[in-house]
């Protein structure tokens, strides 16, 4: 799914992330014809974007992608165990963790072995207490779990570019 010396994310509705891909090319797309802008058209920073795909023999993937202007910033890939579910706790935290597990062996077979494993601090749940981390020529992926949205996510992150976009902005 995610080429380590390209950083292109092969989506399994066909669709390509490439680093390269512009605000305009993604909205001449057929699937940014169909995402459901966040933030307004208008605003130079931040234009997020999600869409829905289907993974085989696993739940919908909600792709959100993040622009500064013309430029893709990041990428986030998750596949929810909330979706269309009214679980109790115990049994989402236990679909949670292996979305999770899910998320990092998707990054093993496309990455291999991460750069760095870090234990987050304020959660003690086995497998949703630490991020993995991939530090690669043109960016970053790390896989986490988010306590304050409550789902775990893939992150990919271009080079420097929301460095670039913050400094941009002042």
């Amino acid at each position: 799914m995610i080429d380590a010396t390209t950083g292109n994310v092969h989506l399994p509705n066909g669709f390509v992330i490439t680093p390269s891909l512009t605000l305009d090319g993604f909205r001449q797309s057929r699937f940014g014809r169909e995402a459901e802008p966040n933030h307004p058209a208008g605003e130079k920073w931040n234009c997020w974007f999600d869409f829905v795909v289907r993974v085989p023999d696993a739940k919908p993937m909600r792709v959100g992608l993040s622009f500064y202007e013309q430029m893709l910033v990041s990428a986030s890939l998750a596949i929810r165990s909330s979706y269309g579910a009214d679980t109790s706790t115990e049994d989402w935290l236990a679909a949670e963790v292996r979305v999770k597990a899910f998320h990092e062996e998707l990054l093993r077979q496309d990455l291999g072995v991460p750069n760095a494993v870090e234990t987050d601090t304020g959660e003690d749940t086995p497998g949703l207490d630490q991020s993995v981390y991939y530090w690669l020529p043109w960016g970053k992926v790390h896989s986490t779990f988010d306590y304050g949205g409550g789902d775990s996510y893939i992150s990919i992150e271009y080079a420097n570019r929301r460095e670039q976009a913050r400094t941009d902005k002042q």
